[in-house]
């Protein structure tokens, strides 16, 4: 060990200037050096937490069928307008919450407490790698709603490759880009896991779009619009991962599975398995996977 030379006064002498700024610049080598290996093992450890949220609302779904006889719906079509997220509470541990709801208003009325009830964040409902916690453009009292990020898949749209015809689609609530409707949870969809002959295994059942700074996030309590059509809490399938925003009215229903996981976003089947889907998928096998009793042969592995 380099031992420190007494002054001329007989006092041992410190670190010159040069020294220091060699220790600092080595510090800072360091840092960068290490700080990749922790933002790998933060995101590895989102990433576990965010399959965690997507497994429990797999089970909560399962434990909703076994007692309604049917999986929620995407969204509720009338008055309360309420998400899945909403009905699915008293299978998240969260019965105190549900029972806070006022049943015959919309979710976004005021007097009755309904919209304020959606400034509780539900920590199973959002992923740990997002930074978008809020609604862009829902308030209670002054204070942004919380927002979730996981969404009912409502199913394709294009032409189904076992077939070469068009997956059925609603047009009759026509704009934002209409409801698809061969999916699990769709805008008033009461899909029995009986009606999967797809194969539980092989039907996507609830997606990950927890992407920062898009733009359609609304609050985690409005399934179907109470005066447009839109879904908030169910999207179609009709672009690729990580490909599509809301950036007109024609496309908010359309808006892309996508998340902050590098190059994934995370699905969880409707046997309650969870998936992970690449950012380069392949079409065809993404629109069949979404699809419910599509026949197709070939799915997203």
């Amino acid at each position: 060990m380099r031992r420190l030379s007494p002054g001329p006064n007989g006092r041992s002498r410190g670190f010159t200037l040069i020294e220091l700024l060699v220790v600092i610049a080595i510090i800072a080598i360091l840092i960068g050096l290490l700080l990749p290996a922790i933002q790998k093992v933060r995101e590895a450890a989102n990433r576990a937490s965010c399959q965690n949220n997507l497994k429990q609302i797999g089970v909560a779904m399962h434990n909703y069928a076994g007692a309604a006889k049917v999986l929620p719906p995407g969204a509720q079509g009338s008055t309360p307008y309420f998400s899945w997220h909403v009905l699915l509470l008293p299978f998240m541990e969260q019965q105190n919450l549900y029972d806070q709801f006022n049943k015959s208003v919309a979710w976004s009325d005021t007097a009755s407490g309904n919209m304020a009830l959606a400034l509780t964040r539900i920590n199973s409902y959002m992923c740990p790698s997002s930074n978008s916690q809020t609604s862009t453009t829902e308030n209670s009292g002054g204070q942004p709603t919380f927002t979730t990020h996981y969404y009912g898949v409502m199913g394709p749209k294009g032409n189904n490759p076992a077939t070469n015809q068009p997956y059925p689609v609603d047009t009759s609530l026509s704009g934002y880009g209409d409801f698809a409707t061969s999916g699990v949870l769709y805008r008033d969809s009461k899909v029995r896991l009986t009606d999967i002959t797809d194969g539980t295994s092989n039907t996507f059942l609830v997606g990950e779009i927890s992407k920062d700074k898009w733009n359609f996030y609304r609050t985690w309590t409005r399934g179907a619009g109470t005066t447009t059509q839109t879904s908030a809490s169910a999207k179609n399938v009709n672009y690729g991962i990580d490909v599509q925003d809301y950036t007109t009215a024609t496309n908010y229903n359309d808006v892309s599975f996508a998340s902050n996981h590098p190059n994934i976003a995370q699905f969880v089947m409707a046997d309650g398995s969870v998936r992970i889907v690449p950012r380069d998928v392949d079409m065809t096998l993404y629109l069949a996977t979404a699809s419910r009793n599509g026949g197709e042969a070939n799915v997203v592995p």
